[in-house]
This record gives C-alpha cells, structure tokens and sequence, in this order.
C-alpha cells in the first residue's frame, strides 16, 4: 500500500466531505468540522484495500463522513446547552446529520438509510449513557469506543461485505487513543496501571487479527495510526 497514493485518496474524500457538509454561516462560526485522518483512512478501508476506489461505494462512505461531524460538533455541547455559541453547535450537529440522509436519498439508497439510522441511533445512546457514568472501568472504556467511535464503521463494513475486518476496528481506534493519551471518553479517569495493562492486551488481540486477516505491515501501520498524517495547509500529508 503505497503512502502517496493513500494520501491522495484520503485528501479527496476531506476535500469532498468539507464540501458536501459546508455551510457558510456555521463555517464562519465555528470552523469547518473536524474529521480525524485515522478516521478517514478507516472509512476508505473497504475501498483502499482493494486499491480501487468506486462512487458508488463513496456515497455511504461520504454519510459516514457526515455523521461522523455530527457526532464531534454534537459533542462540545455543554449539558445545559443555554449559550449561543452552545445552541448554534447543536444547529451544526442537526445540519451535519441531515446531510447523511440526503446524500444516501439523492442516490436512492433507501436500504442503507435504514441501516446508518439503527448505528446513529446506537450510537446516540451510548453518548447518552457517557454522560451520565459514574465510575468508568476498562470495560466499560472500551465499551464506548466501540459504541460511539466505531459503530458506524462496523455498519459500512458489514455493509461492504468486509465484515472480517470489524473486530480489528475497536482494538486499532482504542490503541490509537491510548498511545495518544486522548481524554476521549473519560480515559484519564483510568489509572495509569490500568491504561498500561489495557493497552498491552489489545495490542495482543491486534497482532492476532492482523495475522489472521495476513495484513502486511505496512497496512497495520496506517491501522494503528503509526504512519502519521498531519494536515497541513488544509491537505493531509503523511510523514
């Protein structure tokens, strides 16, 4: 899998999800939606594995991409919600998740519609549920990063027929957050011998799927996030 050309194809979907989710007085606001590379490539997997990508296989990756910015607007949120800037964030979120149904509808993907809905919905629940933990566990960590993270990923591969490859999902985007020591999903509140021996674990189970799935190298690196890819002057470029 050569570096230049999955760089290409990442930097085309960004250009055109941008495009697809813009608007001018929210962009104004608040900055265009932010949508993680790792999060992109994972995205593009079913295609980029194949090393062809086809349209007809972007339009629900592009829903994807939409309401993956729902969910990352929707997030910022404060529980009471009464400040402007709050209010205007909640707008954004409802706009990015609409466009996910219009872009499936205009390309009459109804059977799709239904599918992305019952994720998006998951999805929303296990939000809902976050925000309301008392005591997070690793279990449970790892439970949300599969629910709110990677549900919608699970859903477009079972619906591109790559189903072999989900278990990988949850194991890859959890190391990518604890080698990132990212806040997501309350990981701080976890104690450092806890990340330690939850990190060791799921770089086991990933070593196991990968050579299971015979991955190559280089492609575990774009999983785990090891190939960086920074954004730069509005395009990701991988270092």
């Amino acid at each position: 899998m050569k570096k230049t050309w999955v760089e290409r194809q990442i930097n085309t979907y960004h250009t055109r999800l941008q495009s697809l989710v813009y608007e001018r007085s929210i962009n104004e606001e608040l900055g265009a939606p932010v949508v993680s590379p790792l999060f992109i490539f994972l995205t593009l997997w079913p295609q980029l594995q194949k090393e062809q990508l086809d349209e007809q296989a972007m339009i629900p990756a592009l829903a994807v991409g939409a309401a993956k910015c729902s969910f990352e607007v929707h997030d910022n949120v404060t529980l009471d919600a009464v400040e402007e800037r709050d209010q205007l964030t909640v707008l954004a979120g409802d706009h990015y998740s609409g466009i996910y149904y219009q872009i499936l509808a205009e390309h009459r993907q109804f059977k799709r519609i239904g599918q992305f809905s019952q994720a998006i919905m998951a999805v929303n629940e296990a939000r809902t549920t976050y925000r309301f933990e008392q005591q997070l566990t690793p279990e449970r960590w790892l439970h949300y990063v599969k629910e709110i993270e990677v549900r919608l990923l699970e859903t477009l591969y079972e619906d591109s027929e790559q189903a072999a490859y989900i278990p990988l999902l949850s194991i890859a985007y959890s190391l990518y957050l604890l080698q990132q020591n990212s806040e997501r999903w309350g990981l701080q509140q976890l104690s450092e011998k806890e990340r330690r021996t939850l990190q060791q674990n799921l770089e086991i189970q990933f070593e196991n799927q990968a050579k299971h799935l015979s991955m190559t190298a280089s492609e575990q690196d774009f999983w785990l996030g090891r190939v960086t890819v920074q954004q730069k002057e509005g395009e990701f470029i991988v270092i």
